[in-house]
C-alpha cells in the first residue's frame, strides 16, 4: 500500500523497509517501488545500495 502514496512519510517508510527488513521479497518490493520515486533521497539512497 505504501507503494500506492506519494507523499514523503510513504518514501521514509519504504526506506526504512528497505534498510532493515529481513524478508528478502519485501525489502526488493520497497527497493523496487523506491525506484519509481523522484524523490532526491531516493536516488542517493540506491546509489549507496549499488555501491556507486
Amino acid at each position: 500500500m505504501l507503494s500506492q502514496h506519494h507523499d514523503p512519510e510513504a518514501v521514509d517508510q519504504l526506506l526504512r523497509i528497505a534498510e532493515t527488513e529481513q524478508d528478502t521479497e519485501l525489502k526488493t518490493n520497497a527497493i523496487f517501488w523506491l525506484g519509481q520515486s523522484n524523490d532526491p533521497c531516493v536516488a542517493e539512497f540506491l546509489l549507496k545500495i549499488i555501491g556507486g
